[in-house]
């Protein structure tokens, strides 16, 4: 069950951020939409509800730890204690406000003549991607490795 688990865990990780790269890809497409709201992917993972479960058995002063709960995401409650591996929790819409461009002729144009740009930021979004790739090629490596395990253990119980 253990290698099993592995290989599982290793698995959600590559779909957690393949599911992460298309959302960012839309984003990018999307970018010169007027009136788009990027979208933000939280992931989520066993381990995380692991350290909140260390944090909180931690002797630390009540207010900082308030401070440092504040910082991190809040965590779905209908993740199975079975369950592990990288998943997205859910998928935000994000709270950057837009700048609005003077462009009477066009069709979505307010009734002083502004539309609504896009709050897409390319860099972020670039950088959002180079994290996702790296998640997903740390998720492959792991998975090759669990898998040469798996077939090393095999190889020595035939002999």
């Amino acid at each position: 069950m253990g290698f099993l688990s592995g290989l599982n865990t290793a698995a959600s990780g590559i779909i957690a951020s393949k599911a992460a790269l298309d959302i960012n890809t839309q984003n990018l497409v999307n970018q010169q939409v007027s009136g788009y709201k990027g979208k933000i992917s939280i992931l989520k993972s066993e381990d995380a509800l692991n350290f909140e479960d260390e944090f909180n058995s931690v002797n630390v002063r009540n207010s900082t730890k308030e401070k440092l709960h504040s910082k991190r995401l809040s965590f779905s409650e209908n993740m199975s204690e079975e369950q592990n591996g990288v998943c997205i929790d859910r998928v935000i819409e994000d709270e950057t406000p837009v700048d609005l461009v003077y462009d009477p002729t066009n069709p979505l144009a307010d009734e002083e003549g502004y539309v609504e740009g896009s709050n897409v930021n390319t860099t972020k979004e670039t950088i959002n991607m180079m994290e996702y790739k790296k998640l997903f090629e740390v998720s492959a490596a792991a998975f090759n490795t669990q898998k040469s395990i798996l077939n090393t253990g095999l190889k020595i119980g035939e002999k």
